[in-house]
């Protein structure tokens, strides 16, 4: 049978164990996943450049997107997701994402170069 004392531990254990859980949960996704590369199931998004149409870059401008060396050749960019529709990106200086249909993009280029 047992005590009143080793129930109240029993809880305590279970409670500390969910904390620390959670916890740890937290600084592994704030923290630890960022840095995994995406083929091996992380969070680290690629670096690309995207080859436009030349009709499409007004609007990606518009959404953020910057060119410089090549008028077609946009600068570095994170690629966090791409789908059969859309590419969704993050530029390196903004915290937030964006998301290009495949339809305005020629190419992509991974690396920075």
């Amino acid at each position: 049978m047992t005590t009143v004392k080793e129930y109240i531990n029993y809880v305590f254990f279970i409670f500390l164990t969910v904390i620390v859980f959670v916890a740890y949960t937290g600084y592994f996704a704030s923290t630890l996943y960022q840095e995994i590369p995406a083929f091996v199931g992380g969070g680290r998004p690629h670096q690309v450049r995207l080859i436009v149409e030349t009709e499409s870059k007004p609007y990606l401008e518009s959404a953020g997107l910057s060119f410089s060396d090549d008028p077609n050749k946009s600068d570095p960019i994170q690629l966090i997701l791409s789908t059969d529709k859309e590419y969704i990106l993050k530029t390196n200086q903004s915290a937030q994402a964006m998301s290009i249909p495949n339809d305005a993009v020629k190419a992509l280029l991974f690396g920075t170069d």
